[in-house]
């Protein structure tokens, strides 16, 4: 038996031949007619970025504490800490909202394709 999965082009595979899911690129701007691009500067006005339609996570990387949730309001959240990498999936996330914790900063962004 071959070690390659031929239907699944070049995925990887497990030891049982099922196609392990990975990234196929990347994108640095969300899904929106004036796309909202990395680096992105944040205050104390929410802003929403547009998740792209093949977008499986979404990597941030602010320079000071922000705030992410999923809610516009942003009445519930997880504060990122300053200089600290967070990946979240988005696969059926259509928007997130960003905000500043307690000081302005810039983000740094990148989602990953399927």
């Amino acid at each position: 038996m071959s070690d390659r999965n031929t239907g699944y082009g070049a995925l990887s595979v497990d030891s049982n031949h099922n196609p392990i899911p990975s990234g196929t690129g990347f994108k640095t701007f969300d899904n929106t007619a004036s796309p909202v691009n990395s680096p992105l500067s944040y205050s104390s006005t929410i802003l929403a970025i547009s998740v792209p339609q093949n977008a499986a996570e979404l990597v941030m990387l602010p320079s000071t504490a922000m705030r992410f949730s999923e809610d516009s309001a942003m009445t519930t959240y997880y504060t990122v800490p300053a200089a600290t990498s967070l990946s979240v999936p988005v696969s059926r996330t259509s928007t997130v909202y960003v905000v500043r914790d307690a000081s302005d900063g810039v983000l740094n962004l990148y989602f990953v394709l399927v």
